[in-house]
């Protein structure tokens, strides 16, 4: 947008009978639709099928650079909610998202009314991405924790070096340092048995498993919600204190 221009967000009640859309296929039903609309600069033909690959950024680096995480966790979140994503852009005159949510008549219960475990322990998360650390850490601290955050695997090393923690979250990608599973080594290096899990926007991989030999815990997807990332935590603690008691 450049500073100029102008967004509109629009929802409405859609029946989709025409599957033949953009990006995707969305079948035919019941949906509550979200549009969002910019008269942006638009998307060239050549990077809108990799918009929503983790990490892709058409940022230059002499403007303020994303993390190019946006647009993944965006076609995350859709998917979790089994909808569908379509967009229209044109060079030069902006883009439209369509968001597609399938209705139901039954009644559902909501997140926040489904009963997650916290703790007092204390954990520390390493995150290179300014927003996924601040949202790790406020829903840590709502479920009771002691946090504190590093923005690079190299400072999780040094703070280790100088204090305990129970638990570490780990990032696994992280450009422009070490990843999740060196920075593991390294921390068991100065702090022999520490307990630690892993988030990643990526799917589980090869690097992970190398971390989960070491004794890394669980692997956590990224976007994280309260659930997932309270389940996890939880476990992990659990498992190391019962460690310590066999």
């Amino acid at each position: 947008m450049q500073d100029v221009g102008q967004i509109t967000l629009a929802t409405e009640n859609y029946y989709v009978d025409d599957v033949s859309v953009v990006y995707g296929r969305v079948p035919k039903g019941e949906y509550v639709k979200l549009t969002v609309s910019d008269t942006g600069c638009g998307i060239p033909d050549e990077i809108v099928q990799k918009i929503f690959d983790p990490f892709f950024t058409s940022k230059k680096a002499d403007k303020k650079r994303g993390s190019g995480l946006g647009m993944s966790v965006v076609d995350a979140v859709v998917q979790d909610h089994h909808g569908y994503i379509d967009l229209i852009t044109k060079v030069g005159k902006g883009t439209s998202f369509f968001i597609y949510f399938p209705i139901t008549r039954e009644t559902v219960k909501g997140e926040d009314s489904i009963e997650v475990e916290g703790g007092t322990e204390s954990i520390l998360v390493v995150d290179d991405d300014d927003v996924q650390r601040e949202v790790s850490s406020q829903l840590l601290t709502r479920l009771g924790y002691k946090v504190d955050t590093v923005n690079s695997g190299e400072k999780a090393v040094e703070f280790l070096r100088e204090n305990r923690r129970e638990l570490v979250i780990l990032d696994m990608v992280m450009p422009g340092g070490i990843d999740g599973a060196e920075t593991y080594r390294r921390i068991l290096e100065v702090q022999p048995g520490q307990n630690a899990i892993i988030l990643s926007g990526f799917s589980e991989s090869g690097r992970v498993l190398e971390a989960q030999k070491l004794g890394v815990g669980a692997f956590v997807k990224k976007p994280i919600t309260k659930k997932t990332i309270a389940s996890a935590v939880r476990t992990e603690l659990d498992r190391a204190k019962n460690q310590a008691r066999a």
